[in-house]
């Protein structure tokens, strides 16, 4: 019922936090609306919105669906029954919040493929050499600032809701491997009549976890990587062309780094794969403190 009851306040937090912060989000989206509009017609990405709009479903609909039947198979197994009202105040807190990671991850992996296509079309400008080329250059240059724009907005719309999901994740998570080492490794403890679905259960659910991190650090990881990979193909394209076009290589060059482009929750941690080490490391010392504490028990 603490889980339930602490779920149940974090989606409050959440929706609250959403009402102040909409604005960045709708201004992330237009920002990344306008990118659109500077793509030069022979250039333009073969991802759609459609296409775009059934990712962003793909993923609400896989993680929420995940989300629920893990939470649910944890907690039958855990309390071996379940009454509506107490799944009532579970589960809805749960939608929500597989809400909110479902709509940034899939935002952040939309982001990640219009720099991708950006960077598709910088390698063609490799092996372009007409007098239109430096006209390509500038809108190239204002749809990367607009994409950086972009992802600024949907950091800030996002960052004070992933950084109390990160937060409430990390103490389940701990809490989880406390409850798995005792059930399933510790000896002095472990129930002569445990259930393989008990272990399993125990097993996946710190697993899963750990899983849904992962895919949040990494996709901000690699939305990351491909921003900064547009520095390279310029210097690149710098090197390969004459000066016609060299000015507008270094504004595109002095713009990506003065950006130095990447997520972050609130300041307090940068989201990337670096917080995948952070937590783990964290994870393993308080759970090393746990078992410290209840062995002089």
């Amino acid at each position: 019922m603490c889980l339930a009851t602490c779920n149940g306040i974090l989606m409050g937090v959440m929706i609250v936090l959403n009402i102040f912060r909409e604005k960045y989000l709708v201004e992330g989206l237009r920002y990344l609306y306008r990118s659109r509009a500077t793509v030069i017609q022979k250039y333009k990405s073969k991802w759609r919105y459609f296409p775009t709009c059934c990712i962003i479903l793909a993923f609400t609909f896989l993680t929420v669906l995940t989300t629920l039947v893990l939470h649910l198979v944890n907690y039958i197994i855990r309390l071996r029954k379940i009454s509506s009202p107490e799944f009532v105040i579970y589960a809805i807190p749960t939608f929500i919040k597989s809400l909110y990671i479902s709509q940034f991850t899939a935002y952040i992996f939309v982001l990640y493929l219009e720099f991708k296509d950006l960077n598709q079309s910088l390698v063609k400008m490799q092996f372009v050499e007409d007098l239109s080329t430096k006209k390509i250059m500038v809108n190239l240059r204002k749809r990367h600032e607009l994409l950086c724009l972009s992802g600024r907005s949907l950091n800030r719309g996002f960052s004070a809701q992933i950084l109390f999901i990160i937060a409430v994740d990390f103490v389940i998570f701990v809490m989880d491997l406390y409850v798995w080492y005792v059930n399933v490794v510790d000896e002095r403890f472990k129930r002569r009549n445990g259930h393989a679905m008990d272990t399993a259960a125990l097993t996946a659910f710190p697993l899963y976890i750990l899983a849904r991190i992962v895919v949040i650090s990494g996709i901000c990881a690699v939305t990351k990587q491909e921003a900064r990979r547009s520095l390279d193909l310029c210097l690149k394209i710098g090197l390969l062309h004459d000066g016609r076009v060299s000015n507008e290589i270094n504004l595109f060059v002095q713009q990506i780094e003065h950006w130095e482009f990447g997520f972050h929750a609130m300041e307090f941690f940068k989201i990337d794969l670096t917080l995948i080490y952070s937590i783990i490391r964290s994870a393993m010392m308080f759970l090393l403190i746990f078992i410290q504490l209840d062995g002089t028990n």
